[in-house]
């Protein structure tokens, strides 16, 4: 007998984008599986963000269809769903802080899960200081945005959307302009979540030594499409294509991943 079908957390066909006469996307697939984490790699402006954003509908899409646990939430294209629910099992983290200024970092943390999970404020407190203890912001939950380093801040961003516990992270570069130490947090609490709460990850990252490190599947974004695929163990050396190859060769400037 066959064994079962597993069907995929995240399914994606035929995505494209356009940006004036300009295709970015065109005809982009992607499937994920539940409790995976999958990296997407390409030169700049290759149409990483997009996709991301795209998936969430922060990006108009001309064509595409996408399924969430199997059922159909991106239709030609365009949400079909309530956003709310969908941030709920899908969540984008960007470089961007997002956080409001005038307040402190627990209340911007908190201000999400009181708004979509009907906590109370001490329910809300307590989940909110576990996860800034994992980011290394126990200290700094009094403090307000400007008080923050840039690291700081990026972390504050992804602490505020780590306490909803989506099924699903999209990452887009944010151990991008942090230091060693902070991006070594990052990964250490989205590890974490990976293998302690069942969380898939999609991330986007320059840092090749990220990908080995967290990524158990790689995709090549080329020329607007799923160019190519490796495993994780396999990164960046198990490329294939003449382009796949010359990609490695050309931003692989790191030979220690540990």
């Amino acid at each position: 007998m066959d064994p079962p079908t597993i069907e995929p957390g995240l399914k994606i066909r035929g995505l494209k984008v356009s940006y004036g006469c300009r295709s970015v996307l065109a005809g982009f697939d992607f499937d994920l599986r539940p409790k995976s984490c999958t990296a997407i790699v390409g030169y700049s402006g290759c149409g990483k963000s997009t996709v991301l954003k795209s998936i969430v509908g922060l990006a108009h899409a001309e064509a595409g269809e996408g399924w969430l646990n199997g059922e159909q939430f991106l239709v030609a294209g365009s949400i079909a769903v309530h956003p709310w629910s969908l941030r709920r099992s899908l969540t984008l983290v960007t470089q961007q802080s997002g956080l409001q200024p005038y307040m402190t970092v627990l209340d911007n943390i908190i201000l999400a899960i009181t708004a979509v999970m009907g906590l109370t404020r001490n329910e809300a407190v307590h989940r909110s200081e576990e996860i800034a203890s994992r980011l290394g912001l126990q200290d700094k939950l009094s403090s307000y945005p400007d008080q923050l380093s840039g690291g700081e801040l990026q972390r504050a961003h992804l602490a505020k959307a780590l306490v909803l516990e989506p099924k699903i992270f999209l990452l887009d570069e944010i151990t991008s302009n942090v230091d060693p130490r902070t991006s070594e947090s990052i990964g250490r609490a989205l590890q974490y979540l990976h293998d302690s709460r069942g969380t898939s990850i999609v991330f986007i990252s320059h840092d090749f030594a990220t990908v080995k490190n967290l990524a158990d599947r790689i995709i090549f974004l080329h020329e607007g499409k799923n160019f190519e695929e490796v495993t994780g163990q396999t990164f960046p050396e198990g490329f294939k294509t003449p382009e796949g190859i010359a990609f490695a060769a050309k931003t692989n400037t790191r030979v220690d991943y540990e």
